[in-house]
């Protein structure tokens, strides 16, 4: 990864932008998908929540983390809002336990809240320079961060 240049003279904060969106899907034949509630369209539909973690300074912006989400659903019988049939049709594939997609599955039905707790956190663990940055460069940011990892 290369750093431009041009970030040490930003006047503008270096900030970390959290997106939660809707991934809305028409078929079936996918690993894990079901029925989400969509705040957009105020109503349940099928596909995934995408939670993203993006780093800017004002200049520059990318993704440092994702991961995608389900909702269990609340009808006993209709796990994630699917009849038992369509359960079955979807696609699934037996994968090692140690293989990336499988750690990828185990965090599906995670809270969000938590997961986004341990994608700050892990940055902050592993020393990456343009995290180190922006966390030492602005107090707002590291009183904030303090507290979402507390």
């Amino acid at each position: 990864m290369t750093i431009r240049k041009d970030y040490q003279k930003s006047h503008l904060p270096a900030v970390l932008i959290v997106d939660d969106s809707d991934l809305p899907k028409t078929g079936l034949r996918m690993e894990c998908i079901g029925k989400i509630f969509s705040h957009v369209f105020q109503r349940c539909i099928l596909g995934y929540k995408l939670l993203a973690l993006c780093w800017r300074d004002g200049r520059s912006q990318f993704v440092v983390d994702f991961s995608i989400h389900g909702e269990r659903g609340k009808v006993d019988g209709k796990e994630q809002g699917l009849t038992a049939r369509q359960r079955e049709r979807r696609y699934n594939r037996k994968r090692d336990r140690d293989c990336q997609t499988e750690k990828r599955k185990e965090e599906y039905f995670v809270s969000k809240l938590e997961r986004l707790k341990s994608m700050v956190k892990r940055p902050l663990e592993d020393c990456s320079p343009i995290y180190m940055k922006a966390y030492t460069s602005s107090p707002s940011w590291k009183r904030s961060g303090q507290s979402l990892l507390m």
